[in-house]
């Protein structure tokens, strides 16, 4: 559901929408995007609303009696917007996907969820292949996949440093959901489950969580839904 379609009147709309641009007649899991709505005004231009997430979210369990979705969540939620829906809505999201990957590993918010039965889906879980690291990071501006000590753990078990990163990501409790156009790089990530790193290889790799995120939703910062202000 993107944050377009926010008032809970637009849900059915955006929803049967999805289903035409799939061409599926239903789908196994619905997520709401953002917690902040928007509309594109006369000029095409796109302006935040206050639209409460939580009467969207009611709007959205509606769709369950359809039978056209078997399953909801939330994207983008922090652990009290998510504790709101929790509280105010009859239906509690299945997960809650949100950026996750070695540099941001969002353990507070995993346990949180987890507590809660909410799974966490990891997007961005390889960081973003081709971009760099600050000066800050003690490792020069190298990719987490170049680090020494990803590296390290890779060539110990024959794996690649991303399915090192992706396993790291299974082992804190979240499911990463990579994306790739590449057949071979396809079949890396789901061959993942023939080895676990141990509780020290976790802590090692734990060192490399800095909090820097990828995704700021920077039109969103005095927004008073902003995600990213609170701790986890």
């Amino acid at each position: 559901l993107w944050n377009t379609s926010h008032e809970p009147a637009q849900v059915r709309e955006a929803f049967d929408a999805s289903l035409s641009k799939l061409n599926v007649d239903y789908v196994d899991l619905y997520l709401m995007h953002s917690p902040i709505g928007a509309t594109v005004d006369s000029n095409g231009t796109t302006v935040l609303t206050d639209v409460d997430y939580v009467t969207t979210w009611k709007a959205m369990e509606q769709l369950l009696d359809t039978g056209l979705v078997r399953s909801l969540g939330v994207s983008n939620f922090n652990s009290e917007q998510l504790r709101r829906v929790l509280e105010n809505g009859s239906v509690a999201p299945v997960t809650n996907q949100v950026e996750c990957h070695v540099r941001l590993n969002q353990k507070k918010l995993i346990k949180f969820c987890k507590d809660r039965n909410v799974i966490v889906t990891a997007y961005s879980p390889l960081y973003r292949p081709g971009s760099t690291l600050g000066p800050e990071d003690g490792q020069s501006s190298k990719h987490p996949m170049e680090d020494a000590r990803v590296v390290e753990i890779a060539e110990r078990y024959k794996k690649t440093p991303a399915q090192v990163l992706l396993r790291y990501l299974v082992d804190i409790g979240t499911v990463p959901i990579p994306k790739s156009g590449n057949p071979d790089r396809i079949r890396q990530n789901l061959n993942i489950f023939d080895f676990a790193l141990t509780p020290a290889e976790v802590v090692t790799l734990d060192a490399l969580n800095t909090g820097e995120r990828l995704v700021k939703f920077e039109m969103g910062l005095a927004h008073p839904f902003y995600p990213f202000e609170a701790e986890f």
